[in-house]
């Protein structure tokens, strides 16, 4: 109790904590994440306010790899295809994604993005956000 009334001080100095800003694991989300989270639920409002009709759910409705161009190395996906599936479709060429989140086969692109997800081999291929060179 000592601790709440002394909280109260205006003297001593607070910090706020919240849980908001989480993914579904709990783990805090980055800075990035959060920004792009915000811009999300931002596009999503918009597109609730001049469409109201139910939205689809992404990963079950927008689960296609569009294109892979070998030559220049990239690909174009929808948001909600499983990394394990871009990987599996890429795995004859050599290539894969190089994020690799622990649970990569149920992850889709467009979570990996919004949080920029990383994996075991974060420190040789970095984060999401490196292999991203445009999202509409």
């Amino acid at each position: 109790m000592s601790g709440l009334r002394s909280s109260a001080d205006p003297s001593i100095p607070r910090t706020c904590r919240t849980p908001a800003w989480t993914d579904p694991s709990g783990r805090a989300l980055s800075e990035t994440g959060r920004r792009r989270l915000l811009q999300v639920q931002q596009i999503l409002r918009e597109m609730r306010r001049l469409l109201p009709l139910p939205l689809p759910d992404l990963v079950t409705a927008a689960t296609r790899l569009l294109d892979v161009d070998l030559e220049a190395r990239t690909a174009t996906a929808q948001p909600g295809i499983y990394l394990g599936d871009i990987d599996q479709a890429l795995a004859p060429h050599d290539l894969k994604f190089a994020p690799d989140p622990a649970w990569g086969d149920k992850s889709a692109l467009g979570g990996a993005i919004g949080n920029n997800s990383t994996g075991a081999h974060s420190l040789k291929y970095g984060k999401t956000d490196a292999y991203i060179e445009s999202c509409e």
